[in-house]
């Protein structure tokens, strides 16, 4: 286990890191800001609630002592009213960074001045920003005054070892830093000034003063210090005693052209591995920044070998006998050595590290260089491609951010941040949604983020987040050829393919999200064999063009990255029958997973389609381009379930009203039935009656008896909320209809709305009347998510009939149920009944977690969707006399359903129609709120934690 104050709190538990909520997250770094040693519970309340905190701030803080006992077993521990971490087999970050920082000193002093730059910078990526931010006491204040120093010292550390073991130009960065944070502190510039004189840059250093001086005159009417002034005149004399206290490793590393960022995993590991491997290929596609990471490396570790850190580029190399050559010249091999392996034989005998870069289109050469290269030379190696080469340690180089590289992941969005800062730092934040898909049209590709960034200044953050990845060659001068653009190093690899593997990678990049073989064939390639198809996708795995995810069972998936495809888009002609391959593919598999979807492995199909959706979404938009509406209606009908369960009915909608204006022919009945789910879905009530009146008319012209019930239960439920009479009268005809026909699902689905209806009007008795019957059947068919709405209701007839027992048996399993479908409107569901449940018989503040992470998963703007949520927060208001703020929660509910065509919310809710009367009796109207749906639910779950301090209070006092 691992706790981290070394900026926002953070626990690590099990290789996962914990989400806490607000106060546990206080309680937790008031508690390992005393290092183990025991808090009274006076001081963890004032460390959470200040000085003002609630009357029942004790027992609140036993509560949640007892939840953090019961996510963290055995950290807690109390005795005689105070609480500790046991931090006994714990990683306490704060304590590892202090350890560091001491050995770090200590091996300066002795002159170990490598081992002293390891423990410091060590030290210094545990780092995260401002200690102990969750508390705001002189206590908390004074610890981080002190880690902050501590830390400013350990930098001054890490730059004094760095210098002085003759690695002086990996000191600038952080020296800058410090000046730049402490600028008026002349010993920071001090060292700043040495870095820059010990690594050859005279000129810089004699700036840095001129720079200090003007800022100490302007800020205090000061001049500079004597140590500074005798600094600046041992440089302008060229003091030899200036000089690193020992000799530098002879090395031709470049300087550093910018700070590097992320990539500190990879980074240890090539650390680790180069201490035991002889040879260790950092693969990767272009513009991974694999050379980068190799550089990094390779300043890091030049201390370890005395022989020298030499970097050769055989970018330009294309013979063995080039090879040879450019690693001559690079490692200043003597003139007598012919052919590779005279080279190799005597280049090994040194204690030295040899990094060959871009080896991919000269691999046989450099393979046969490294058989012969027997002895203490390590090889670090860069290639889009393995090297098959004895011995060989591969550390495979994917996107920041990991696969897929989500646009909100850390890497991506502080590489682009930093590089962007450099050519014109933005004076206000920026929109996180152009961030977001700037970082996501790159990939996670470093030299793709690096491009758009140098595009921001020039024309702002909009037009880099929609701007080609590919511009002329010229936009961009790289260190090397094939690095002047992101198009020229995607080029570099494709042009070391055979024709069929050009062919391959181009046929791919049809794929928007990732495949497997099995569509790779279909779609790409349909004439190879099975054989033939797995070669092509190693390939261009090998090469880096594909990354390759882990699917369920164990089963290979492939992804191109979106620069990628961008790429071949634009540079290769795509055979025109690939894309209706491809729509042909994605028909076919909404057809198996619709099968899926209507059983027990609905769950599965859902995760599937989770995978592949942006393949549905462009198999569609294909086939509406061009004009075979039936088509995408059948997809889009297929994937009805899936729609539902991910809250993208308005997607739905959207595909089929588009196929619905085109001709369609037979498909049209099955394709009204679904445009109406789609819209009841999404609460768009008179748009769904059309849908399914039109369908019921065209079902009974065709003598379709199947198609006319299922109109008659779309029906039923648009007009059960508002015309009761009428929408059970249609109900009743949708089941009888279903069960001449023999449809059974069908006519539980029914019997589950009569009981689901019943639970909402308070009538438990008419819930237990249809609701265990529809389960049953339900069940028998695997069909867990709906039985999991059917438990829900259950409970809720019981507790409208105060039977808490019943009530958590049936909560219990319609949460089981929701969460084996991975369907996110039960589990949503289930989360509201727990609301209720917890609300009313034990904690009001696990009623409001509940309701939060109900609301969670809404797409924004979903009206509706808050609506049918915050219902359960009706009981818990109700229950505790807050009728002013349940006002407020019904004139929004009010407003929204008579946006969507309903006059008010139904009066036969039982709580409803008693917050109604109470607002009458006390001349209170409902009133809608100007507020944003997601500003809504905080309200109400704010009122309700407040309630649950209240239900806490009225406990105490009763005990006393």
């Amino acid at each position: 286990m691992e706790f981290s104050a070394l900026g926002p709190l953070r626990v690590v538990a099990e290789g996962e890191e914990l989400a806490l909520s607000p106060i546990p997250r206080r309680l937790l770094a008031a508690l390992l800001l005393e290092h183990g040693s025991p808090v009274p519970a006076d001081r963890l309340i004032f460390a959470v609630w200040g000085d003002a905190p609630p009357a029942t701030a004790r027992n609140t803080l036993q509560a949640h002592i007892s939840g953090l006992r019961r996510r963290l077993p055995g950290v807690i521990e109390s005795d005689g009213g105070s609480y500790r971490l046991a931090l006994s087999g714990a990683q306490d970050a704060a304590a590892t960074f202090e350890q560091l920082s001491a050995r770090a000193r200590a091996a300066f002093d002795r002159g170990a001045y490598e081992e002293s730059a390891q423990r410091a910078g060590a030290a210094l990526e545990l780092w995260r920003g401002n200690p102990f931010p969750e508390l705001d006491t002189p206590r908390a204040g004074a610890e981080a005054e002190r880690l902050r120093a501590l830390h400013d010292s350990t930098q001054l550390v890490l730059a004094r070892a760095l210098i002085a073991s003759g690695r002086s130009a990996e000191a600038v960065g952080g020296l800058r830093s410090l000046v730049a944070q402490w600028p008026l502190h002349e010993p920071y510039w001090e060292q700043l000034m040495l870095a820059y004189y010990s690594a050859g840059r005279q000129t810089d250093a004699l700036r840095t003063f001129n720079q200090v001086r003007d800022l100490l005159a302007e800020e205090m009417g000061l001049s500079p210090g004597s140590a500074l002034l005798e600094l600046e005149e041992r440089i302008l004399i060229r003091d030899p005693d200036l000089a690193p206290r020992r000799p530098p490793v002879p090395n031709n590393l470049p300087d550093p052209d910018d700070t590097f960022v992320g990539r500190i995993e990879e980074l240890a590991r090539l650390e680790t591995e180069l201490a035991t491997r002889r040879l260790v290929t950092i693969v990767g596609g272009p513009g991974m920044g694999k050379t980068r990471l190799a550089l990094e490396t390779a300043r890091k570790l030049v201390g370890r070998f005395p022989g020298g850190v030499w970097l050769a580029r055989l970018v330009e190399a294309g013979r063995a006998s080039d090879v040879s050559a450019t690693i001559a010249a690079a490692a200043r091999a003597p003139d007598n050595l012919e052919g590779l392996t005279e080279l190799a034989a005597a280049l090994a005998q040194r204690p030295s590290l040899l990094i060959l870069d871009n080896c991919e289109h000269v691999v046989e050469a450099v393979r046969e260089f490294l058989s012969a290269a027997r002895g203490p030379m390590r090889v670090l190696a860069t290639s889009r491609t393995a090297l098959g080469a004895p011995g060989e340690t591969i550390l495979r180089l994917g996107p920041l951010g990991g696969a897929g590289a989500a646009s909100a992941s850390a890497g991506p969005v502080r590489l682009f941040l930093d590089r962007a800062a450099a050519f014109d730092p933005p004076d206000e934040p920026w929109d996180p949604r152009q961030l977001e898909e700037v970082c996501r049209r790159a990939g996670g590709i470093p030299l793709a983020l690096e491009l758009m960034a140098s595009w921001v200044a020039a024309a702002g953050l909009s037009h880099a987040a929609s701007r080609s990845l590919s511009p002329p060659a010229h936009e961009r001068a790289g260190t090397t050829p094939h690095h002047g653009s992101l198009a020229e190093a995607i080029s570099w690899t494709f042009d070391l393919l055979d024709p069929a593997g050009q062919s391959s990678f181009a046929a791919a990049s049809v794929f928007a999200g990732s495949f497997g073989a099995e569509a790779f064939r279909a779609v790409c390639i349909p004439d190879l064999s099975d054989h033939e198809v797995v070669d092509q996708l190693v390939g261009l795995a090998e090469s880096s063009l594909l990354d390759v995810e882990a699917g369920p069972n164990g089963i290979r998936r492939y992804r191109m990255l979106e620069p990628l495809r961008e790429y071949a888009g634009q540079r290769q002609t795509l055979d025109p029958t690939i894309a209706d391959r491809h729509a042909d593919w994605y028909a076919h598999r909404a057809a198996q997973v619709a099968t899926l979807a209507r059983g027990p492995e609905e769950g599965t199909s859902f995760q599937e389609v989770d995978r592949e959706i942006a393949d549905f979404r462009q198999a569609m938009r294909h086939l509406q381009d061009d004009g075979r509406h039936d088509r995408v209606a059948a997809i889009a009908t297929a994937l009805q379930r899936y729609w539902f369960a991910r809250y993208l009915g308005w997607e739905a909608e959207k595909w089929l009203a588009e196929a619905l204006a085109g001709e369609l022919g037979a498909s049209r009945l099955a394709t009204l039935l679904s445009a109406g789910w789609a819209s009841y879905s999404v609460a768009d009530y008179l748009r769904a009656e059309s849908y399914y009146r039109e369908a019921r008319q065209l079902a009974v012209i065709q003598d379709d008896r199947v198609a006319e019930a299922q109109a008659l239960y779309g029906l039923a439920r648009i007009h059960l909320p508002r015309r009761f009479q009428d929408g059970e009268a249609l109900l009743h005809r949708a089941l009888r209809l279903f069960e001449q026909t023999g449809m059974p699902i069908e006519a539980a689905e029914c019997r589950l709305w009569f009981g689901l209806r019943a639970a909402n009007r308070g009538d438990s008795d008419g819930a237990r009347r249809w609701l265990p019957e529809a389960i049953a059947d339900l069940d028998s068919f695997g069909y867990r998510g709906l039985v999991s709405v059917g438990h829900r209701y259950l409970s809720l007839a019981a507790w409208h009939d105060a039977a808490e027992d019943e009530a958590r048996t049936h909560l219990a399993a319609a949460e089981d149920h929701a969460r084996a479908t991975d369907d996110k409107r039960a589990i949503g569901g289930a989360l509201i009944q727990r609301a209720m449940v917890e609300g009313r018989w034990g904690d009001p503040a696990v009623a409001a977690a509940a309701l939060a992470d109900a609301i969670e998963p809404l797409p924004a703007g979903a009206d509706i969707d808050h609506c049918l949520i915050l219902f359960g927060a009706f009981p818990m208001l109700l229950r505790f006399g807050r009728y002013a703020a349940a006002g407020r929660l019904l004139g929004h509910l009010d407003r929204v359903y008579e946006e969507y065509g309903w006059t008010q919310i139904d009066e036969r809710i039982p709580y409803v129609v008693e917050i109604r009367s109470r607002l009458a009796a006390e001349d209170i109207e409902p009133r809608a709120p100007g507020v944003a749906p997601a500003e809504l639910a905080q309200e109400i779950l704010s009122v309700m934690q407040e309630v649950a301090r209240q239900e806490r209070q009225t406990q105490t006092l009763s005990v006393r």
